[in-house]
């Protein structure tokens, strides 16, 4: 599992038991990353990824809810679908890979998808934010993705220079305005720099 959160970083052998830990106390879906989507990380090969991600996706094949893989790379999600997984999560919304569409119509399976136009979560502000998103449903949709297969992410976070802590919260504000879309809505705010950045402007 991958994070900038240090505490949600395990090795493969021990996948296992942290997901069930997780699930024992909530959880409904287990995201599986083999690389930090942080902006700032250190960027690892595609194989690295691979040899992180494909073990650790095996090791969950039969836990009680569904595996979500987090990566920007279609043939290592063909590979985690394979060995398990059932929903792509895709930070740049299609927009990294152009053959992820064809491998989620492939196997019909749940996709996240970001709000991104050039690199993930780029849009700043929520109307920018509700133009992309509008424009890689249209594209995914046209491209024979189920309606009822699609699971929308605002981009919460400071993934460009450019997302100062407003604009964040204004999606926050807002976010109701993600309905008119009428899919579900997965929003990453835990341990987000904006809510640093505010206590630290409150601080001084």
């Amino acid at each position: 599992m991958k994070s900038f959160y240090k505490n949600s970083v395990v090795s493969p052998e021990h996948v296992l038991d942290a997901a069930l830990k997780m699930i024992d106390e909530g959880a409904d879906i287990i995201d599986v990353g083999a690389r930090s989507t942080w902006p700032l990380a250190a960027r690892i090969s595609k194989n690295e990824e691979r040899s992180r991600l494909i073990p650790a996706v095996r090791a969950l094949r039969d836990i009680p809810v569904p595996v979500s893989v987090d990566t920007m790379y279609s043939d290592l999600a063909e590979e985690a679908l394979v060995a398990g997984a059932k929903i792509i999560n895709d930070v740049s919304g299609f927009t990294a890979d152009e053959k992820m569409m064809e491998v989620a119509g492939k196997y019909a399976c749940p996709v996240i998808l970001m709000a991104s136009n050039n690199i993930p979560g780029d849009p700043v502000g929520m109307d920018a934010i509700m133009e992309s998103l509008g424009r890689i449903i249209e594209r995914a949709q046209n491209c024979g993705i189920s309606p009822d297969s699609i699971i929308i992410d605002p981009a919460i976070g400071k993934w460009t220079p450019q997302k100062l802590p407003c604009f964040d919260y204004e999606t926050i504000d807002s976010i109701n305005r993600l309905r008119i879309f009428n899919k579900p809505i997965l929003a990453a705010i835990s341990r987000k720099s904006f809510i640093g950045e505010i206590f630290e402007q409150t601080r001084n």
